[in-house]
């Protein structure tokens, strides 16, 4: 009797591989852009406060471009760190007087997240739609 497998057996583990694979990859790059985009919305949520206690401190309202507004927040010590998106070809944007993460330009496995989002999250993305 010999030890080792058989080739029927080695393609069979390939194949039930190869399945679980394809299973595996969508679903982990999945929950890696549903990661970015959550914290892009937490640090939308962030910047966002510090806007609204620089405007309530200083009494000046901030009504420029979202990369200004961040810098603006930044140099005046109301951030820690000068925000950029987390999410593969979003942008942050200033509308309706607050920061949002501009996921129009994202591709289609980002912008199908949007509609898993609770209302509170999309409140900070702009979706295009």
């Amino acid at each position: 009797m010999k030890n080792g497998f058989t080739l029927i057996e080695l393609i069979i583990v390939l194949a039930i591989m190869t399945i679980l694979g394809a299973i595996a990859v969508p679903n982990f790059l999945n929950t890696s852009a549903k990661a970015r985009l959550k914290a892009d919305i937490q640090s939308a949520r962030v910047i966002n406060d510090a806007k609204d206690l620089y405007e309530n401190e200083t009494g000046d309202i901030l009504n420029t471009t979202a990369t200004e507004i961040i810098k603006t927040l930044f140099d005046n010590g109301y951030l820690k760190k000068e925000y950029v998106s987390q999410t593969n070809s979003a942008v942050w944007q200033f509308e309706d007087k607050i920061i949002k993460v501009n996921i129009t330009g994202c591709d289609e496995s980002v912008k199908n997240l949007y509609s898993g989002l609770n209302d509170d999250e999309k409140l900070y993305i702009k979706n295009g739609s």
